[in-house]
Order: structure tokens, then sequence, then C-alpha cells
């Protein structure tokens, strides 16, 4: 057998992943989505590094959905003037946490995008969200970790390697919006 190269490696792990996803958890997410636009409620989205990205592209494509009731969308990451002021003037682990305290609602969707599920401002972010009784939505890898027992719906990835789990939540969003967009 010839050895695969990381390319190789890396793709056909992904595929696997994503092929394992079943389609009735990325449906949950979905309903969630489609019960919070008939509430007049925001989807709230946050993540760190590569998670942030995938949280803003969410956003955006959220916005993109056509029809009624919108969807009105919000990646907590892109304020990067009041993300950067919070981790500066209290603590990286508060940035979303305290966008939150300002923003959310129980009508409101938070979706906490993590790789690991044990980021402390993800983990945060959840805890308000809770108290302000929004429904809370996880992309995780890492089979959850300490976001998992936090969130209402979540689909988890059930491998650590970043670059996996970030490759199989792009897909997952992807699948997300063309359901939304297929009405």
């Amino acid at each position: 057998m010839i050895p695969r190269t990381p390319i190789e490696t890396h793709l056909a792990r992904t595929a696997a992943l994503v092929r394992s996803i079943d389609p009735i958890e990325v449906e949950a997410i979905v309903d969630v989505f489609l019960a919070t636009a008939r509430r007049g409620g925001r989807v709230l989205i946050c993540g760190n590094g590569g998670s942030a990205a995938t949280a803003v592209h969410l956003a955006s494509d959220l916005l993109a959905v056509p029809g009624e009731p919108a969807h009105d969308a919000v990646a907590l990451a892109a304020n990067l003037s009041a993300m950067t002021a919070f981790a500066n003037d209290v603590s990286y682990e508060e940035c979303f946490a305290l966008q939150l305290e300002r923003r959310i609602r129980s009508v409101d969707t938070l979706v906490t995008i993590s790789c690991s599920g044990n980021s402390v401002n993800i983990v945060r972010a959840l805890e308000v969200a809770q108290a302000a009784g929004a429904t809370c939505v996880g992309l995780l890898g890492n089979g959850g970790g300490k976001a998992g027992d936090l969130c209402d719906v979540q689909l988890s990835v059930p491998v650590s390697d970043p670059f996996v789990v970030e490759g199989v939540h792009d897909v997952v969003v992807h699948a997300i919006v063309a359901a939304l967009h297929a009405g």
C-alpha cells in the first residue's frame, strides 16, 4: 500500500466525518433558525480564530436568505472595536459575554462555534445566553467539550484536529444555509 500524502489524509478524514453527519442534527439547527426568525429574534454567533471566520460567514449567509420572516444575524467577532475593548479592559474570557449582556434577548439564538468546546469565552457566552432564556446552539469539535453541556442543540465533530473540525463546520454551515434557501 502506498502511503498517503498529508493532503490525501486530510481530505479523506474530513470527507469521512462529513459523511458521518446525521442530517437530522443539521435539520434541528435549521429548525432553530426558522423558529428564531418567526419570533423576531436574532442569531448571534461567536467563535475564536478560524471559528470566528466561520461565524462571520454564517452571519452573512443568514442575512442573504430570501423570504419572510427575514433572518437577522450578527457575528460578535466582527465588531473588532467592542471585542478588543472588552478583551483589553476586562478580559478576553468576557469579550463575548459582555457583548451578549448588552444585546441578547429570550427570543434570540446564540450559536457558538468552537473546535475544542472548552474555550472560556465560549462557555461564558453560553452561560449569559442561558441566563437570558435564549436558545443555545453549538457547532463544536472534540466531542462537544464543556460547551456541549450548555447547548440546547449541538452538532459535534468527534475529533480535536482544528483543521478537520473547521472544514466540517464549513460544510455544515453551507448545508444549513442551503436548506434555508430551499425553504
